[in-house]
Parts: structure tokens; C-alpha cells; sequence
């Protein structure tokens, strides 16, 4: 087990909203265009956490277009 497991497995590795989907501070990795696009926009100015590889493609491919 290297040391980026317990941060990529999501189950008990932090709160989750009831939704399923995790909390804005934790990644949300395999997340859609509109769904990415609505989290950017809610944590645009929180400089804590981490985005997934995903939420920040699709904010990079929405800024292109």
C-alpha cells in the first residue's frame, strides 16, 4: 500500500453528502462536464483540497470553448 491509497479510496476516508457525492473539500473522481462545471463554480475561491483529474479537465475544456 503506498501512501496516495487511503486518499484515492474513498470509503471512510471522509464525509460524504447524501447524494453520494463526496464533500467539495475531497476529489470526485469519473465526475461529468455539467456536474464539474457546477463544483468549480462553488469552490472557485476556496483554496483547500484537491480536485480530481476529471473536475479539472472539463473546467479547463469549459474555459476553451
Amino acid at each position: 500500500m503506498t501512501q496516495f491509497d487511503s486518499y484515492y479510496t474513498h470509503p471512510g476516508g471522509g464525509p460524504q453528502q447524501s447524494s453520494g457525492a463526496p464533500t467539495l473539500d475531497q476529489p470526485h473522481h469519473g465526475i461529468g462536464f455539467v456536474a464539474a462545471i457546477k463544483r468549480a463554480f462553488a469552490k472557485y475561491a476556496t483554496f483547500e483540497g484537491r480536485a480530481s483529474r476529471s473536475e479539472y479537465w472539463w473546467w479547463h475544456c469549459s474555459k476553451a470553448s
